[in-house]
């Protein structure tokens, strides 16, 4: 019973891991189509909506900003080392990892 569980679970994530190849694979030829000008970057289809959003910002700080940032994570660091923070956990999960073909 519990092989025939980790088998099944093993061939979801299989199939999981190429559906997210080939949808990977359908976005990039979206956004090929976006920037070619044959598709709007907001249009619907069959009463899905889709919509191409630009990348996540991110920001390069000042060297004392980066400074702070790095004193901060020693400060955290050190917290842990002697014992004055607080350790929490989340929700248990499992992690699987296929093969690399």
């Amino acid at each position: 019973m519990i092989d025939h569980t980790i088998e099944r679970t093993i061939q979801i994530k299989r199939e999981i891991a190429a559906l997210e190849a080939e949808l990977h694979e359908c976005l990039d030829a979206l956004q090929a189509a976006v920037e070619i000008g044959d598709l709007d970057q907001q249009f619907s289809h069959n009463d899905v909506r889709f919509q191409l959003n630009a990348g996540r910002s991110n920001y390069n700080y000042p060297p004392a900003v980066v400074q702070l940032h790095q004193q901060l994570r020693h400060a955290q660091a050190e917290s842990i080392a002697s014992g004055a923070a607080e350790l929490t956990r989340g929700p248990a999960f499992w992690t699987i990892r296929l093969p690399r073909n």
